[in-house]
């Protein structure tokens, strides 16, 4: 299960999977009401029709690199479905604007360099120039 709030991945469920959406607010910690507005402003489901063709089209591409490597396939063949699950993986990515992986390492990096940034800034250090006359 997600820790954070990942709307992306909440539009996913609500428009591919067809998930309702007091399910997907309660499985991940977000209120009904937040998720609706959310989903009110954003337009999800609007674009249904088009989603469901690129993942129907997504799914029979997938369908026919697996029974094509259930056969034997010669090194050309092979690289033509290599690029053709790259194109899927893009497909889906695209679809729902999920990050690259590198993408996602980045994400995370930076995130750790915000929380390292505010930890620091937490820290008060007093430095005097002039020396200090009361001794």
């Amino acid at each position: 299960m997600r820790t954070r709030k990942d709307y992306t991945y909440m539009k996913y469920e609500f428009e591919v999977l067809g998930r309702k959406a007091c399910d997907i607010a309660a499985e991940h910690s977000v209120s009904l009401a937040a998720l609706e507005k959310k989903i009110y402003s954003e337009g999800w489901g609007s674009d249904n029709r088009c989603m469901e063709r690129l993942v129907r089209i997504s799914d029979k591409l997938e369908s026919s690199i697996e029974s094509t490597l259930e056969e034997s396939v010669d090194i050309k063949s092979f690289k033509e479905l290599t690029a053709a699950i790259k194109d899927a993986v893009a497909i889906r990515r695209n679809l729902f604007r999920l990050p690259t992986q590198a993408e996602e390492f980045e994400q995370k990096i930076s995130a750790k360099k915000l929380e390292a940034g505010e930890e620091s800034e937490k820290k008060l250090t007093v430095e005097f120039s002039v020396p200090d006359y009361c001794e």
